[in-house]
């Protein structure tokens, strides 16, 4: 029986629920996951594995983050763009490597993760040093960039708790009732609701706004959309739980 080509691997380690995940993101479906394959597959026989290829998200991670505080959004958003492409790539070898006894590596990915969160307040910064055209101060800049990371944080946290204390009895819950509503994944609304408030799904945006030097604009309406993601977020998990406690669950 022939061995499977180093092609074959990737395509098979791209299981149908991770192409149904990424389809939810047409930016990284249709243009940073083909670009991804054939990286992986140049860096396959040179035994580079998914976490040399984290360290490299790292670097240009911490490159973006720099490059947007100095003032250069171009550069930041160029940065910006290989950080995810090379995301990308960091999935496919792992995916296509035997995993291991404990996912460390997913943890060194996540960890990296945090760069995403970070990235508004580094743009914010950015107008303290830059000397392009903004319709605030460039300090109520910086604060719109740090306020715009905050609420993403505090999104991500209000639904960490949610599911850390409640998860389990939500999804319970859930399967024992039919009628309540299957999973969103491939609605529109949710479609949308992802591409707005994730700013991996936005890298042509982030440059095509650092390019006509308004940069300010994308940043206030991040700050919208993400002020808008924590109320929702903070309502819904509100709801859920009432819904639950008028349950006995």
């Amino acid at each position: 029986m022939n061995r499977p080509t180093r092609w074959q691997i990737l395509l098979n380690a791209y299981t149908p629920e991770k192409r149904n995940w990424d389809r939810i993101y047409p930016w990284l479906a249709y243009v940073l996951r083909p670009l991804s394959f054939p990286v992986a597959w140049a860096l396959m026989p040179f035994g580079v594995t998914a976490n040399h290829v984290t360290f490299v998200t790292l670097l240009l991670g911490l490159g973006t983050c720099a490059a947007f505080a100095a003032g250069r959004p171009v550069t930041g958003a160029v940065l910006l763009i290989l950080l995810n492409l090379f995301d990308c790539v960091d999935g496919d070898l792992a995916r296509a490597q035997p995993p291991a006894k404990l996912p460390v590596g997913k943890f060194y990915d996540q960890l990296v993760g945090n760069v995403w969160l970070s990235v508004y307040f580094f743009m914010g910064a950015g107008f303290l040093t830059g000397d392009g055209e903004t319709f605030l101060l460039p300090s109520r800049m910086a604060v719109l960039g740090g306020a715009t990371t905050l609420l993403k944080c505090l999104s991500l946290h209000t639904r960490q708790i949610f599911w850390n204390v409640l998860g389990p009895a939500w999804e319970s819950q859930k399967s024992a009732d039919p009628s309540k509503p299957k999973a969103h994944s491939t609605s529109w609304y949710y479609r949308l609701y992802y591409n707005v408030t994730d700013i991996q799904a936005q890298d042509p945006l982030v440059l095509f706004f650092a390019l006509v030097g308004r940069l300010d604009v994308f940043l206030a309406l991040s700050f919208l959309a993400l002020a808008d993601e924590f109320v929702f977020v903070t309502l819904l998990c509100l709801r859920r739980a009432r819904r639950m406690a008028g349950t006995g669950k």
